[in-house]
């Protein structure tokens, strides 16, 4: 009896060393599932905060996404607008070029007429005035020559007067052009006479030229008797002659006519 006795306490002894361990088990489980549980507890805080903060995010990227899309709508739009402006003002400029291509070739035949015929103007009066210079050049040649043989004359006069003692008037020739002084003494006056008249294409020659002075454009008077008769300009100018168109002119000029 009393080793069954034992045995039962002994056996109660174990069952109690079994249930004390299996309590201390337990409750280190408890404590360790209470230390995850908080764990759990702060790690699903975090979770939430940065779920909202993410929430928070993905609306601020909505709302910007909403803003970027209303912008890109405007520019879709702005740029259509661009778009049809520029067809507006291609098709607009392709027309102004039609019209120009027109204009210039309807333009062009009269223009090439116009430049032909200044061109044979140009020409016609080059060959005129070359013309007149030959001419002028044959009759200084005529007049060069003639003032020889009166130099000559005036010679032979001379060695016989002490013979026949024959008093001859002197013989002055006049320049081709001399500077007079006007009746106010303003400065020097370029004078000059009428060579050539050339009625038929409207200009004369005049025996002023570069040596005194004159350019294309200067202006002149004619006079005959001291009473002017003509408006004329130069035209063309060479070393020691110059054509001038006629301008205006009350009487016909005739060639020895004063021009200043």
């Amino acid at each position: 009896m009393e080793q069954k006795a034992k045995f039962i306490i002994i056996g109660l002894i174990g069952i109690a060393v079994v249930c004390a361990f299996l309590f201390i088990q337990a409750l280190g489980t408890n404590q360790h599932l209470a230390r995850e549980r908080d764990e759990f507890k702060v790690e699903n805080t975090n979770l939430t905060a940065k779920i909202d903060k993410l929430t928070s995010s993905l609306r601020s990227y909505e709302s910007r996404i909403s803003s970027l899309s209303g912008e890109l709508e405007k520019v879709r739009q702005e740029k259509e607008e661009i778009e049809r402006k520029y067809e507006l003002v291609n098709s607009a400029r392709e027309e102004l070029v039609e019209k120009l291509k027109v204009q210039a070739q309807q333009a062009r035949p009269d223009l090439e007429k116009k430049l032909q015929d200044m061109q044979d103007e140009k020409s016609a009066l080059e060959r005129r005035v070359s013309e007149m210079e030959a001419m002028l050049t044959e009759r200084l040649s005529q007049i060069n020559s003639l003032k020889e043989k009166i130099e000559s004359a005036k010679a032979g006069v001379i060695n016989e007067e002490g013979k026949e003692s024959v008093e001859l008037p002197a013989i002055v020739v006049k320049p081709k052009a001399i500077a007079l002084t006007d009746q106010e003494g303003t400065g020097a006056i370029l004078m000059g006479r009428v060579m050539a008249v050339n009625k038929e294409n409207n200009f004369v020659i005049v025996d002023l030229g570069e040596e005194a002075g004159v350019k294309i454009g200067d202006a002149f008077r004619v006079y005959r008797s001291d009473k002017p008769i003509a408006n004329i300009e130069a035209i063309q100018v060479r070393r020691s002659i110059s054509a001038c168109d006629i301008k205006k002119q009350g009487m016909a000029i005739k060639i020895g006519d004063i021009v200043r």
